[in-house]
């Protein structure tokens, strides 16, 4: 083997290892970036980005419809208090204002009230207490 082909020879792997350490480099560099970016929009923007809406109600209520709507939107949300043993209502709404309505048989058991859903916080109505102005026939707790 000559000397020029001993020096290219040397060359040839010193290149390719510089290469090698390079692209190495470069794949950390992005995969920490990455990461950043996900915890960045972690941080700031928590998910889920809906707020709550939790309205308590007891036996009382049963067969009581409860209703949301948006004042902004059209959208509307029901449930019914009782089905399936749930005397708790939990809606997941965006932050805004909304009507809240409580029917049965289709006459209002409590007037439609305006509420207002702020971000980054919930709202709990408790309508447990509500038994005797609810016009039930059940006895009152001692």
């Amino acid at each position: 083997m000559s000397e020029s082909e001993t020096s290219q020879a040397q060359v040839q792997p010193v290149a390719s290892h510089r290469f090698a350490v390079l692209a190495i480099a470069v794949t950390t560099a992005l995969f920490l970036g990455a990461i950043s970016v996900i915890a960045y929009q972690w941080v700031v923007r928590p998910e889920p980005r809906t707020e709550f809406l939790i309205i308590d109600g007891s036996v009382a209520l049963t067969g009581a419809e409860a209703e949301v709507q948006s004042v902004d939107l059209p959208t509307h949300y029901k449930a019914v208090f009782g089905a399936d043993g749930r005397y708790t209502l939990v809606f997941f709404l965006d932050p805004g204002a909304y009507n809240v309505r409580i029917t049965r048989d289709g006459q209002s058991v409590i007037e439609p009230q305006e509420i207002a859903i702020p971000k980054r916080q919930g709202l709990r109505i408790d309508l447990t207490k509500w038994g005797n102005a609810l016009g039930t026939t059940q006895a009152a707790e001692p």
